[in-house]
């Protein structure tokens, strides 16, 4: 398997099971990152060093824990190589929908050692144009 980051996006990654576990991926994390922010409209590439990653992940795992959820205290993580990542995918247990939904969600955040190329960007957005009408999109 190639090392692009569309190849490592849609690989297998491995969830994080636990807040020990979060935490533990959180300080293993070392040098340059790209991020990607599904949160705002604008979704541009970020870069953040090692520290600045973990600070942020954990700033993540701060919005989850004051949110006082029964059954949810960290956010849903998934790395490719877990104990030495080099790509993570954060979802907001929030907006993760339940059993029945009919798409999967949308990760809060991307982050990657990785550059993605414009062209991979692109396939990760819908185009605006496109409108859902019950189940279907057109």
């Amino acid at each position: 398997m190639e090392n692009t980051f569309t190849a490592v996006y849609r690989g297998i990654l491995e969830g994080v099971l636990s807040d020990t576990q979060y935490k533990s991926l959180c300080e293993s994390l070392n040098g340059d990152w790209y991020a990607l922010d599904f949160t705002s409209e604008n979704r541009s590439l970020q870069s953040f060093s090692g520290d600045e990653l973990k600070s942020h992940m954990y700033s993540l795992l701060d919005i989850v824990q004051k949110r006082n959820m029964v059954s949810v205290n960290y956010p849903y993580a998934y790395a490719k190589n877990i104990n030495d990542p080099i790509l993570i995918k954060v979802y907001d247990p929030m907006k993760c929908g339940s059993s029945c939904s009919t798409s999967a969600p949308d990760p809060w955040w991307i982050f990657t050692k990785i550059k993605p190329e414009i062209e991979e960007l692109r396939g990760l957005f819908p185009e605006k144009s496109r409108k859902l009408f019950g189940f279907l999109k057109v």
